[in-house]
């Protein structure tokens, strides 16, 4: 009896200095700050646009959680606050002697959330869904040609909620979706306490409550017996790079 309880002491012994001696990932949680820059455009099917949209630069900053699920995946969320925007070089098709330029940009939060893989040591794929919600923007509208004075036109750019009065709208007040939602993808790279992230969203909200409302305006110009037709859906794309400093 004695050798059958000793023999059990030393057998649990073992098992606790061999799991000692394993390299266990527990799970833990963590909290950083973030920032980093945007590219963005929209993707819009207008056949008439004399020249299509170009990228604008915007920034980023926010909060960041991390939690170490797995060995090969971790669960990250943020809350940021992100400048996204496009110019349109040229929109006048049908005018061949007027160039009218739009420089439009948008401040928004907006909350993401994805899971970070890792097929290598350091190294993760991420993918996730993200959400925004539009605070505030500007349009700046260019007009200019050679029998015009140039002339610059600035619209404030809201998300359209219930609380706006429509019928008393200022005439420099432009419409836009306030929710845009899509999915992200991206790579990225742990440095210790540092990650660096690329990542690319493709936006699946329609944004052309803003266009309908330029269209409003008689801002938007279509060729023949396009004018009545429907705008068509404005998705924003947005590359990003950035910085993920963990505190915690």
């Amino acid at each position: 009896m004695k050798t059958k309880l000793f023999a059990a002491f030393l057998l649990v012994v073992f098992t606790l200095t061999a799991q000692e001696n394993v390299p266990v990932r527990l799970p833990k949680f963590h909290v950083g700050v973030q920032a980093g820059a945007t590219g963005s455009n929209v993707v819009v099917d207008w056949n008439n646009l004399k020249e299509v949209p170009q990228q604008k630069w915007g920034y980023q900053v926010g909060l960041a959680t991390k939690y170490e699920a797995l060995e090969w995946m971790d669960l990250n969320a943020y809350l940021d606050f992100v400048q996204k925007g496009f110019v349109i070089p040229d929109r006048l098709p049908s005018q061949e002697d007027i160039i009218q330029k739009v420089d439009a940009f948008g401040n928004m939060f907006q909350f993401s959330f994805d899971a970070q893989f890792f097929p290598f040591e350091d190294f993760g794929i991420n993918i996730g869904p993200y959400l925004s919600y539009w605070q505030l923007g500007k349009a700046l509208v260019e007009t200019s040609g050679e029998n015009i004075d140039p002339e610059t036109v600035e619209y404030v750019v809201k998300g359209a909620t219930g609380d706006i009065d429509l019928e008393n709208l200022p005439q420099d007040v432009l419409l836009i979706n306030p929710w845009d939602f899509g999915i992200t993808g991206g790579l990225s790279y742990s440095l210790g306490k540092v990650d660096l992230k690329v990542k690319y969203e493709v936006g699946l909200s329609d944004l052309n409550q803003m266009a309908t409302a330029l269209k409003e305006r008689g801002l938007l110009k279509f060729d023949g017996e396009g004018s009545d037709a429907a705008l068509p859906p404005t998705k924003f794309r947005t590359l990003s790079v950035g910085l993920t400093y963990w505190i915690k």
